[in-house]
């Protein structure tokens, strides 16, 4: 009676490279995807900073603390800031931080210039209608404006009124 029940080493050597050359074909797509999500969450994030410092910004006007600098110098929200007021909940686990400069016009327009990190992309500087803004083919042209590295300005390079 020869009743072997089981796999040779040379079937399960084989399976496994089979299972390694999977995987190494399909990990650089997977990789990509990975950055391509990593990009548009940053954008994302930028969008919704813009927004919430507008949220302040209007609370502020409102309740008179805008008492030092003006509308067209500016005035900067650390993304601190807005955390520590209430207006935004910090990532757990993450190491976003930025600002983001809030300007008004004389006719009323505001601009937002934001300065954003996730840890592994940062926006520097750039105005916030520019990289959320869609392209004709419907690619989005905000992978122009990000940077490689972690690095943002806190106080939005220095310029405006620094809410803190």
């Amino acid at each position: 009676m020869n009743n072997k029940k089981g796999f040779t080493l040379v079937e399960l050597l084989a399976v496994i490279v089979v299972l390694a050359i999977i995987i190494l074909v399909a990990m650089p797509n997977v990789l990509s995807a990975m950055d391509k999500a990593r990009r548009n969450a940053l954008v994302t994030e930028a969008s919704e900073f813009a927004k919430i410092a507008q949220a302040a910004y209007s609370d502020d006007a409102m309740n008179g603390g805008l008492t030092t600098g003006n509308s067209e110098t500016g005035y900067c929200y650390s993304m601190d800031y807005l955390i520590n007021k209430g207006y935004m909940d910090k990532k757990k686990g993450g190491n976003d931080h930025g600002s983001v400069l809030l300007q008004v016009s004389n006719t009323g327009e505001t601009t937002y210039t934001i300065w954003l990190s996730n840890g592994t992309y940062s926006i520097n500087g750039r105005n916030v209608k520019d990289i959320t803004a869609t392209g004709k083919d419907g690619g989005n042209p905000a992978k122009a404006y990000l940077e490689d590295g972690g690095n943002a300005s806190d106080n939005c390079g220095s310029q405006g009124t620094l809410r803190s």
